[in-house]
């Protein structure tokens, strides 16, 4: 299946299913979650912001737009299903950056299918966390 630059695709390497394809240059397994009528705006992977640079400087970044890439660590939903929690890491450093998804977000029902080890690039505004455990959020 060829790709448009304007299909979301979401990694998922185990599974196989009429809506995924397998990549013949990599031998990686991709989703196709959905096709959106207009162009989404582009975003770079070397526009991300590095996990490493959140957690060690939050401040720089509180109240700012950020766009991150890298694997889902841990997902719960929680509010009867109205609320996702995403722990995403790239790698750069031991904890993830927090992710918190409401239902009214643009991609909740994409985002709600996913598991643990999907690749994502989500953008969001970095905000003072109100739980426990981590001083950020986006």
């Amino acid at each position: 299946i060829p790709l448009r630059y304007s299909q979301i695709m979401v990694e998922q390497p185990t599974q196989q299913a009429p809506n995924f394809f397998v990549d013949p240059k990599n031998g990686r397994s991709y989703e196709i979650v959905s096709v959106p009528e207009k162009p989404i705006p582009s975003k770079s992977y070397s526009d991300r912001t590095r996990v490493i640079h959140l957690m060690k400087n939050p401040e720089l970044y509180l109240e700012k737009e950020v766009y991150i890439c890298g694997w889902i660590k841990t997902l719960r939903k929680a509010d009867k299903g109205k609320l996702i929690f995403l722990e995403v890491t790239d790698g750069s450093f031991q904890t993830g950056a927090q992710i918190v998804v409401e239902q009214e977000a643009e991609k909740f029902q994409e985002l709600s299918k996913l598991t643990t080890g999907a690749s994502v690039g989500i953008s969001g505004k970095v905000i003072k966390s109100i739980g426990e455990g981590q001083t950020i959020e986006i």
